[in-house]
């Protein structure tokens, strides 16, 4: 009698495995049917609304100048309803950063609930993740589709000690926004082509796709790894830990590390009204 409860109890405890495995597996940026909260946000406000009854943070970020105004909830993550570049930009210069965030914003200004972060890189397992925009249905438009995903050295990340280490950034595709170079944005020469804008750290191939490796040094000092496909992308189900582990094996990410953010979003340059986040999530383990 013992023995058939144990067997019983091993069968149901592999049938509980093998469901976890396969909800996981199936998920999938298509899949998200449910954002809660919302509003309109301009300047460099902030709101909190659920995708699937997970939190995250929705931003304006106009840390380039511009004027934005934003409108998230109801059928899309965020939507951008205007947007005006500052008088004083430079052609190339990126107004905003309209984005949704999980984890810890900039110097640590607000934290999602339950966001798993921060965490070590060596203690990350995997972190499934997608997303989806209309920023390729947008011809006129001058931006790029990114994530942003920051790491510091160490586990504090606050306004006293932002301790930036890595700025990670998966580019889903551009238009007349080109990647941060050892030789700045245009590897001095006269606005390349964002795929062949000094590559010197090679490619990577990826679930069929390749991305274009750069590097190259934030303003504050901490150093960026830039992704850039061959080809835009604008829905993308992905493991980031595995992009990750490339940039660990190129020397940039260190184990040691730790990841405080993942941000996906817009940089605008112009002409960014209509640029629409459809959906996002992120679980990190």
């Amino acid at each position: 009698m013992k023995y058939n409860q144990n067997i019983k109890y091993i069968l149901l405890l592999i049938l509980s495995v093998t469901i976890v495995i396969i909800l996981t597996a199936s998920k999938s940026v298509s899949s998200i049917t449910k954002i809660n909260g919302g509003g309109s946000l301009t300047g460099t406000d902030y709101l909190a609304i659920t995708i699937d009854n997970k939190e995250y943070f929705v931003q304006s970020n106009t840390w380039g100048g511009a004027k934005q105004k934003i409108i998230s909830g109801g059928e899309s993550v965020l939507h951008v309803e205007s947007f005006t570049r500052s008088p004083k930009a430079k052609p190339w210069d990126v107004g905003s950063y309209p984005s949704v965030l999980l984890g810890s914003r900039y110097r640590g200004y607000g934290v999602t609930k339950n966001s798993g972060m921060p965490i070590q890189v060596k203690d990350i397992t995997s972190i499934r993740t997608g997303l989806s925009t209309n920023r390729m249905k947008l011809s006129n438009v001058d931006a790029n589709t990114s994530y942003d995903v920051w790491f510091t050295n160490g586990r504090e990340y606050n306004t006293a000690n932002p301790d930036l280490a890595v700025l990670l950034m998966i580019w889903f595709g551009s238009n007349n926004v080109n990647p941060i170079t050892s030789a700045g944005y245009t590897c001095k020469v006269n606005q390349p082509s964002y795929t062949t804008a000094c590559p010197t750290h090679g490619s990577f191939k990826y679930k069929g796709k390749t991305f274009y490796r750069f590097a190259g040094s934030h303003s504050d000092g901490s150093i960026v790894m830039s992704y850039l496909p061959d080809n835009p992308i604008d829905e993308f189900d992905f493991d980031l830990a595995d992009f990750i582990n490339d940039a660990s094996a190129q020397g940039i990410i260190s184990q040691k590390m730790y990841l405080q953010n993942i941000q996906a979003g817009f940089e605008i340059i112009k002409n960014g009204k209509g640029l629409t986040i459809n959906s996002f999530y992120a679980d990190v383990k």
